[in-house]
């Protein structure tokens, strides 16, 4: 019985090291494909389209984007199409850089975040400063092909 009680401890005590990321810390919201939705500053939908977020650690995130324009939204950036992103997470708000290979002419989300959800602020940000700005929201959920 004592063998049984051993064993069964040892068992237990792997699966939960196993369920953490190496660093001790569980990401507080889930990997996969989001579905996303910019406004203006009136609330009109602008931008339409799939997040794909990967958490490397408890801090960093990478992934990519496929969004496309709804109508002829005007001052956007470049938050249409296809790219890849950057983020972190940092007392307990998201940061993603849709464009983070450019200089300037970069597209900023920050927002907050549930286990399925984030939303927040979508900035276009340029050598000037803001150029343009509105609301973002982005779920998680099971996106058919």
């Amino acid at each position: 019985m004592k063998s049984f009680l051993v064993i069964t401890s040892i068992f237990f005590s792997f699966c939960i090291q196993s369920c953490h990321k190496s660093d001790g810390i569980v990401s507080p919201i889930a990997s996969g494909v989001y579905q996303y939705k910019a406004f203006d500053n009136n609330n009109i939908l602008i931008t339409a389209g799939t997040i794909h977020l990967a958490f490397e650690d408890s801090s960093k995130i990478t992934g990519d984007w496929k969004l496309f324009a709804i109508e002829n939204p005007r001052n956007i950036g470049p938050q249409f199409g296809t790219g890849n992103l950057t983020g972190s997470i940092k007392n307990g708000e998201i940061s993603i850089n849709l464009n983070p290979n450019f200089v300037d002419n970069n597209v900023i989300l920050h927002g907050k975040f549930s286990v399925e959800l984030f939303s927040g602020k979508w900035e276009w940000i340029g050598f000037p400063g803001v150029i343009n700005s509105g609301t973002f929201k982005s779920e998680l959920k099971p996106v058919l092909w």
